[in-house]
């Protein structure tokens, strides 16, 4: 026997539900096309792209900082990072990477470019670390 309380949650489960109309397979899957249609729109987007690339990269570089100051809070030397320390060093560096080469094959930036940037930062260090002997 159906309690008050219960025919009330009835009479509202068909309101959001509305159970009184059942969409055919066809209006379901013309709904579906048009949902993904305009999700592939949104992610097709130039402004989507930009930001997407801009706030991985972001993300990916502040991970990288991250370790890197992990890195160098625990350890005085080169030889006495651990090697699971190095792996996680490695992915890092390789999903900053992968970003960079995102950001070449959308058209942000160019391997040219890059490399000659490479270049003048070199020439800089040169002078200021210790990093670059010649």
């Amino acid at each position: 026997m159906a309690t008050g309380k219960n025919v009330k949650r009835n009479k509202n489960l068909k309101a959001v539900f509305n159970f009184s109309h059942r969409e055919s397979y066809h209006d379901y899957m013309g709904r579906r096309m048009r949902e993904e249609n305009a999700k592939e729109k949104m992610l097709d987007s130039p402004i989507n792209t930009i930001q997407q690339l801009m706030c991985i990269t972001m993300e990916e570089c502040g991970e990288l900082t991250q370790r890197c100051s992990k890195i160098m809070r625990k350890y005085e030397t080169l030889d006495q990072i651990e090697d699971k320390q190095r792996e996680k060093l490695l992915e890092e560096v390789g999903d900053v990477y992968c970003m960079i080469d995102l950001m070449t094959e959308h058209g942000v930036l160019d391997w040219q470019h890059i490399y000659a940037r490479s270049s003048t930062k070199k020439d800089k260090l040169k002078v200021w670390s210790t990093l670059i002997k010649e």
